[in-house]
């Protein structure tokens, strides 16, 4: 199954989808990262590699959060790279000062930030 996790209607889909497929799910891997040296917007208005390499992710994650509490001991991985850029959550997407390295290390604190909850 493929989707497009920068749209958020296709994260929905997919989710649907595989919820009317399959009937469990014992792991998911949520292995995303796109790189833009430029600011660029999705067609939901969203920062192209927040959209991408976080929200997508963490969107499919929880749409399908009760299949995998059912499946207890189940696993989500998320694979990330290792990052040390603060957040600044008042400017999450880059809307007041872009920087492509800052935010493409943002996304990867919101991966880490959302591993830490999960758990």
């Amino acid at each position: 199954m493929l989707v497009d996790l920068a749209v958020q209607d296709a994260v929905r889909a997919m989710a649907d989808e595989f919820k009317q497929s399959y009937d469990r799910l014992d792991v998911l891997i949520n292995n995303a990262a796109i790189y833009k040296h430029a600011c660029t917007v999705t067609a939901d208005g969203l920062e192209t590699m927040f959209a991408t390499n976080h929200l997508g992710p963490f969107l499919f994650t929880n749409l399908l959060l009760d299949r995998l509490k059912a499946r207890a001991p189940s696993r989500i991985l998320t694979i990330t790279a290792p990052s040390t850029t603060p957040l600044n959550f008042d400017d999450l997407q880059g809307e007041q000062k872009f920087h492509a390295l800052g935010a493409f290390g943002a996304s990867k604190m919101c991966n880490l930030l959302f591993t830490y909850e999960l758990a």
